[in-house]
């Protein structure tokens, strides 16, 4: 809004912006609405398969969903899915980033092997 006012106060519009700390092109973009048809057969047999398999997770599901004959369904979709239908996304497994950054705890060098 300042640079808009500046801009219209006879400041260049390079000078207003780089007064104001916003790039150009940050000043020009526009978002644009992503439009993705969602297949109402894919939603109801995850439903569906949710409701026998409460804990299949995303590469489960697709998997699942993969061999129906209706579509093949991609992992991603089944994820971007998951929190437009109101579910939370399965819990990833932790243990192995903990077991790599657990210290050893060697009391000298060389000891850790």
């Amino acid at each position: 809004m300042a640079a808009q006012s500046l801009i219209h106060q006879e400041m260049s519009m390079n000078k207003a912006l780089r007064w104001c700390g916003v790039t150009r092109k940050r000043w020009h973009y526009k978002p644009k609405a992503r439009e993705s048809a969602v297949n109402r057969n894919v939603l109801q047999m995850i439903r569906q398969i949710r409701e026998e398999r409460p804990f299949y997770g995303t590469r489960r599901m697709a998997a699942e969903l993969s061999g129906m004959p209706d579509r093949p369904v991609n992992r991603n979709l089944v994820r971007r899915l998951y929190p437009w239908m109101g579910w939370g996304l399965p819990a990833r497994d932790l243990r192995c980033a903990k077991a790599r950054w657990t210290p050893i705890g060697a009391a000298r060098p060389s000891r850790a092997w």
